[in-house]
Parts: C-alpha cells; structure tokens; sequence
C-alpha cells in the first residue's frame, strides 16, 4: 500500500453518517425498478446475512445429495 493513514477523515465521517439518508433511498429506488423478475434481499445485520449464508450452504449441499442419489439410482437401473 502506497499510503497510510494516521487520521480519520473528516468528510468520509461525514459521508458514512449522511449514508442513510443521502444514499439508501436512492438505491432502494433503483432496487425497486429493476426487480422485475428477480428477488431482491436486504440484510439490515451481519447476523441476518450470516444466518442467510447458512441456510443457503444447508440447501445447496441438500441438493448435492439429492443428486447424487438420483445417479446412484440410475446406475443400478
């Protein structure tokens, strides 16, 4: 890394505070107009995104064993 810094700035302050005011509404606006078709999730934690990631390994790794199952099932066909 070319820099270090050994202060925090002032103005990104600033802008993390301003965030949910300045830019979330924005980005909900556009998450609205082009969810056509798709599904859209908003983690609001890391507990909840966590808890999501989770669930869809669960799921992923389900479907894993489905398929091999199927195959297996094929096999001795």
């Amino acid at each position: 890394m070319p820099w270090t810094e050994t202060e925090f700035d002032e103005d990104f302050r600033q802008w993390i505070l301003d965030f949910p005011r300045d830019q979330l509404p924005e980005i909900y606006e556009l998450l609205e107009k082009y969810r056509d078709g798709k599904e859209i999730i908003v983690f609001r934690t890391r507990e909840e995104a966590d808890a999501y990631m989770r669930d869809m390994e669960i799921q992923v790794r389900s479907m894993k064993v489905k398929v091999l199952e199927r195959r297996r099932s094929n096999e001795s066909e």
